[in-house]
This record gives structure tokens, sequence and C-alpha cells, in this order.
């Protein structure tokens, strides 16, 4: 029974915890910068790739698609997290720019 860490009294004599995101700040799907290399390990063999210079997202995905190896472009559901992932990005930083101009207007505002 201690194999499947369902008896109580082992829990509480070793006292491991079960969550390792314990403690953390909640990450949306969409905004996890390793989800590509996570979720398709054949496309990109688990392992992060790392460049010199820091891409965005549109640019990123630029390149996998143009790219001479044809397994990020015939993949569907890898083409679809791309461009949802763009998407999200260009939503939220049109958001943020929404809301720094309604504050700064927001101010002007009171101070009449």
């Amino acid at each position: 029974m201690q194999e499947t860490l369902l008896e109580s009294t082992y829990l509480n004599d070793v006292g491991i915890k079960l969550a390792p995101g314990e403690g953390k700040t909640p990450m949306s799907l969409t905004r996890d910068p390793d989800l590509n290399v996570l979720a398709f390990p054949s496309v990109y063999g688990g392992k992060p790739r790392k460049f010199k210079i820091p891409l965005t997202p549109v640019q990123l995905a630029k390149s996998e698609v143009r790219s001479e190896n044809r397994r990020i472009a015939m993949n569907i559901t890898l083409l679809f997290l791309l461009f949802t992932m763009v998407r999200t990005n260009r939503l939220v930083s049109r958001i943020n720019i929404a809301l720094r101009k309604k504050t700064s207007w927001g101010k002007q505002q009171c101070q009449m």
C-alpha cells in the first residue's frame, strides 16, 4: 500500500509534497515559454532551443513555419498553437496600451 502513497500514516511520517508548483503563481498554457517543447517532443526532441538574440512569438512562429524542416509546417496542431500564442501576445500588448491610455485620460478628467 505504501507504493501508491494512499496510506495516511505513511504520508504523515514522510511528509512529502505532491504539488511541485505549490506557492507559485499559476501560469496560462498560452503564456508558457516552453509549451512547444513540452507539448511536441517528436518535433523538438524535448530540449528547449536557445537563441543568441531574443525572439518575439511572431518571429519564432515565422521562422518555424518557413524552416526547411517540414515537421512543423505539416503539424496542424502545432500551427494552431503558434497562432494562439501570437494572438494572445498581441491581445495582451493591446490591452496594456489601452489601460495606459485610459488611466492617463482618467487622471486628466479628475484634475479638471
